[in-house]
């Protein structure tokens, strides 16, 4: 799957204000209590614990001047937009973290994000503020893009259109036509050519060029892309194009700059939804660097890695998966306090469920789909379903139980919101079952209304002739098969075992499905986060600066010894240097990763080998290879097509905070629905009153401010000193 950097060209606009004051919460309040609501925003501060004290500032003495730094000044927030809600995490200069989550705004996304910022600043600026969003998504699903052109070749104005012929559906017998990217009006070809040497077949001829750009602007185009043959490699004539086309009244894009890949299609590919994207991102982007106080703007990427919004605007491609993105990195950081390395994620929002595995490191991938068009961009290897708590169900046309792919989303949302909704979603039959509290939703801000959740459910019992609960159960049971198929793709059929590896659920909905999910996948240990429903944007703010560099090279392997391979690794490390410098990255937090893309000869995909001097490039591959596929050839000639670098500035991750009760709490309890009607006496929990260290074996329901998890019988449950919940199946 692929990957990138999402934004777009920008222009430094900087207009300072400030947000209003919070009155409903002092410093005074803050201190007294380590958890504590102010306006929604719940403040969680880190005790002092060794991890504590190593890992944050230190609060510094308030003075009678006033230009001192307050102690409860937000220095840096995360902010994750995604399709339902809108998550914030604040990281205080006293180390206390402080939680908000709210509806997202789906007619204008920056709206949401603005309040969220709002509510954790109480009244005062930030210096940072990391943004995870789904915007280039969204705009690229629902077609709402610049009308992009292209000058490619003569005879290669059809490329985008012919695609590679691959049936999705391979027994529909009319299948759907690939996507089509580009107009055939805003393509035009010119005879200049190089061959796959890199020599000069065909001169260019710049008022050739400026020819097919003039047709272009008459057909509409708003941007144009240079997408050449051979330009991965042989990138000059694709700059030399650009040039000729200098002072053009729309941007003008060479499509190896936005990926230097090899194959053509997907190359260009992605450079056109590149183009395309950028002015919704950049439109989005500025709108909120008007609004927002924040000394720095930094634009969660899909690689897993951060970067300043000028950087990430130079490809709007790279920010489709950026959300997912920072949920990984947040569930490693989690999981790796509580003591887990390998780990498969399970992201469960209001509108998708995103899964990945990190089997000790994060792992990325360069290719990728979305509806239909290959991306070729590095990014983590996430894969997408749509089934969330706002996933809708129905009974087909032969009678039959769906759920999703379609979503009630934040607007109208479930029917128990009460928000003018009336169809069934997956959270109304977790409501009607007993999983989630009317009261105790998103820490109480929002009562559920349980008659409108069991009216929705109830249109669909009588046509199915099942009873309310048995309806509700199979919706849910449905939605776990979704979850359980998308698990399965990225582990056993990359060569990964579930079984040994911890389920660490998080969003809103991931702690009501992940025991019985991860039962049904064979694994014996589940992380539910503490922040489950804010993580995303927890990883927003522990996210390092990453950028990644590529040359291509696709040639045999023993033409390229290490020596040689060192002089290409130091070549693509000195640009990496630059741009980390722009980035503002200090020398002291600066590293970089090389990797080798490798394959066998005739192979049409490769895959990504770490490098290690002292280790032959070749003998890993073959182990790699073995390890991902199943078998090796080691007889076979195998070729490098690419050396990778990845940049990376190294951030310091905020302290998790010490789980503090608010009060010794005693469990109530409750009757829950579990599959086919079955029911089940528990013990209700509400997070807060946990007790750390707390364990049990008897079935319970734990209730959080931003997600709640369900403890089926036949598992054993502690709490962790940060107040996550680790779950173990009983043999």
């Amino acid at each position: 799957m692929a990957s990138g950097r999402c934004v777009t060209r920008w222009i430094r606009r900087r207009r300072r204000h400030r947000f209003p004051r919070c009155s409903r919460s002092t410093s005074a309040d803050r201190a007294r209590a380590p958890w504590r609501w102010c306006g929604g925003a719940r403040t969680v501060r880190a005790r002092s614990s060794p991890t504590a004290r190593s890992a944050s500032r230190s609060p510094r003495t308030r003075r009678s001047s006033s230009s001192l730094p307050d102690p409860h000044r937000a220095l840096r927030v995360g902010v994750d937009a995604g399709g339902t809600f809108t998550d914030a995490v604040a990281e205080r200069r006293d180390g206390s973290l402080a939680f908000h989550k709210l509806p997202s705004t789906p007619d204008r996304p920056s709206r949401a994000v603005v309040e969220a910022v709002r509510e954790l600043a109480g009244g005062r600026g930030v210096t940072r503020v990391v943004h995870g969003f789904t915007v280039a998504t969204n705009a690229f699903l629902e077609g709402r893009t610049a009308a992009v052109g292209m000058v490619t070749q003569e005879g290669l104005e059809d490329v985008l259109s012919i695609a590679r012929q691959t049936r999705i559906r391979l027994y529909t017998l009319r299948p759907e036509p690939a996507r089509r990217l580009v107009a055939p009006e805003r393509v035009r070809g010119i005879a200049a050519r190089v061959g796959a040497d890199g020599k000069e077949v065909a001169p260019l001829d710049p008022d050739d060029a400026r020819a097919a750009l003039e047709t272009l602007l008459q057909a509409g185009a708003e941007a144009v892309v240079v997408a050449l043959l051979h330009s991965a490699r042989h990138p000059d004539l694709e700059r030399r194009v650009v040039k000729a086309l200098g002072g053009a009244p729309v941007p003008v894009v060479a499509s190896h700059s936005v990926t230097a890949e090899p194959r053509e299609y997907e190359r260009w590919a992605t450079a056109v939804v590149s183009a395309g994207l950028a002015p919704v991102v950049e439109g989005y982007l500025l709108a909120l660097e008007e609004e927002l106080a924040a000394d720095d703007f930094r634009v969660m990427l899909s690689n897993g890695g951060m970067a300043s919004a000028a950087e990430a605007a130079s490809r709007p491609v790279g920010t489709i998966l950026s959300g997912p993105a920072a949920g990984v990195v947040g569930a490693r950081v989690v999981a790796r306090a509580a003591g887990f390395d390998r780990l498969v994620t399970l992201d469960m929002g209001g509108t998708s469920c995103d899964v990945a595995v990190v089997p000790g490191e994060i792992e990325r991938t360069t290719e990728a789909d979305l509806d239909g068009v290959p991306l070729r961009l590095p990014m983590v290897d996430i894969h997408t379903v749509g089934s969330g708590g706002g996933s809708i169900a129905r009974v087909d046309a032969a009678g039959a139980l769906t759920v999703g792919p379609e979503s009630a989303g934040a607007v109208p949302g479930p029917a128990c919101y009460g928000s003018g909704g009336e169809r069934p979603t997956v959270t109304d039959a977790h409501l009607v079952l007993g999983h989630l509290h009317p009261d105790l939703f998103l820490g109480g801000r929002r009562r559920l209304d349980v008659a409108a959740a069991r009216r929705s459910i109830r249109s669909l019992a009588a046509p199915l002739g099942a009873s309310l609960e048995e309806t509700a159960g199979a919706i849910l049971e449905l939605a776990r098969s979704h979850l359980e198929r998308a698990v399965r793709r990225v582990t056993l059929e990359r060569g990964h075992d579930p079984s040994d590896s911890t389920l660490v659920a998080f969003g809103g909905a991931g702690g009501l499905h992940a025991a019985t999910l991860a039962r049904a996948l064979g694994g014996g240990r589940v992380l539910v986060p503490r922040a489950a429903g804010v993580l995303s944007a927890l990883g927003c703010l522990a996210a390092d600066a990453r950028l990644d560099f590529a040359r291509t090279l696709l040639e045999p392997a023993e033409a390229w010894p290490p020596e040689r391979l060192e002089e290409a690794f130091e070549e693509l490390e000195a640009e990496a240097g630059k741009a980390l410098d722009r980035e503002r990255v200090p020398p002291g937090r600066r590293t970089t990763v090389r990797s080798l893309a490798m394959r066998y000869r005739g192979q049409a995909y490769e895959t990504d080998v770490a490098w290690r001097a002292d280790a032959a490039p070749v003998e890993a591959f073959h182990r790699h290879h073995r390890e991902r596929y199943g078998y090796a050839r080691p007889e076979a000639p195998a070729e490098i097509v690419a050396v990778r670098v990845a940049a990376v500035g190294t951030t310091a991750a905020p302290a998790l905070p010490e789980h503090a009760p608010a009060a010794a709490g005693r469990p109530d309890r409750r009757a829950i629905g579990l599959r086919r009607g079955e029911s089940v006496e528990v013990a209700a929990w509400e997070w807060a009153a946990l007790p750390v260290g707390h364990a049990s074996d008897e079935p319970a329901v734990v209730f959080g401010d931003h997600a709640t998890a369900v403890v089926p019988p036949g598992w054993a449950w502690r709490v962790t000193r940060h107040g996550d919940l680790v779950l173990e199946a009983r043999s």
